[in-house]
């Protein structure tokens, strides 16, 4: 089930009793939203708690914390299966960030922001230099903006593919220090783990028996871009609770960050009309720069996608 993007009407003001009783509800909801079989080995992200699980025989073995999307670009909630791996993965620069991001600085002619990333361009297949395209009239999707591996690269050491219409995955990250944030929504919609080699070698000593010290030369090695298939396509849900109850009975609530609840509580009540709809806006041709915004921006900004 794919996170909405609309924005809800005008909100109700909620008693606790009832705002209470709303959440319960929503959280009920999702629940009917998931797979009956959550499967017997499975990687649980919940959006709002900004934690990442593995789970194996209905207990979980590890846990991690991890950066969603901001509410600007959410993170969106559905069930997959993961398929591979891929160790000092390259970073392909998605088309809302070439767009919206990058082109106004170079249309300017302010090309420091792709040195300063590592940044490379490439058109049908070859890499050109910046300065021989007009930024201010092209399709910046006709280009291919990417960042090879490095130790700056926005997808750290280590990526998660789950294929999906999305675009949306797991991935390492060579900042850290957002992790120490207690709301960590800072991505463009994908997830950062905290420790990601973790998660790695639980998959691959669960999947092909590997070792912890096979996945540390797997990564010492620093091959580009090597990939590892799963055999098992272990399912992956990506999930918005926004209460968890512990096996002790405790209960922990959480943010609503994306305003959700709102909306699915309008569905409930039969008032899905009061829900403004907003399309995703188009990615057009570029417009005259009114600054070169995109230079000035950290690595951070835009890890994730």
């Amino acid at each position: 089930v794919a996170a909405p993007k609309a924005k809800a009407g005008k909100k109700r003001k909620l008693s606790p009793n009832l705002l209470t009783r709303e959440k319960l509800l929503f959280n009920m909801e999702q629940w009917r939203w998931m797979p009956g079989d959550l499967g017997q080995f499975y990687v649980w992200v919940n959006i709002p708690e900004f934690m990442v699980r593995v789970v194996k025989d209905t207990r979980e073995i590890y846990n991690a914390r991890v950066v969603v999307g901001r509410p600007s670009t959410p993170t969106p909630g559905f069930s997959d299966r993961m398929e591979y791996l891929i160790f000092h993965p390259f970073w392909n620069v998605p088309d809302s960030i070439k767009s919206n991001e990058l082109q106004p600085s170079l249309a300017s002619g302010d090309y420091s922001v792709l040195n300063k990333q590592n940044l490379r361009v490439s058109f049908r297949g070859r890499d050109i230099e910046p300065g021989a395209v007009d930024w201010g009239r092209v399709d910046m999707r006709k280009y291919h903006i990417y960042q090879p591996p490095g130790a700056g690269n926005a997808l750290g050491l280590v990526k998660f593919l789950f294929p999906n219409t999305h675009d949306v995955y797991l991935h390492d990250t060579p900042s850290k220090r957002l992790f120490h944030s207690q709301v960590r929504a800072f991505s463009h919609g994908c997830i950062r783990v905290q420790n990601p080699l973790k998660i790695a070698e639980m998959l691959l000593v669960e999947d092909q028996g590997w070792t912890a010290q096979r996945v540390a030369r797997t990564v010492e090695q620093g091959a580009r871009d090597n990939k590892v298939d799963l055999h098992s396509k272990f399912p992956v849900h990506l999930t918005y609770f926004t209460v968890w109850v512990e096996d002790d009975g405790r209960v922990h609530s959480f943010s609503d960050i994306y305003d959700h609840e709102h909306r699915v509580a309008y569905a409930l009540a039969g008032k899905s009309h009061l829900i403004r709809r907003e399309p995703d806006p188009p990615i057009a041709q570029a417009k005259p720069p009114q600054r070169p915004a995109a230079a000035s921006r950290k690595a951070d900004d835009w890890e994730g996608s």
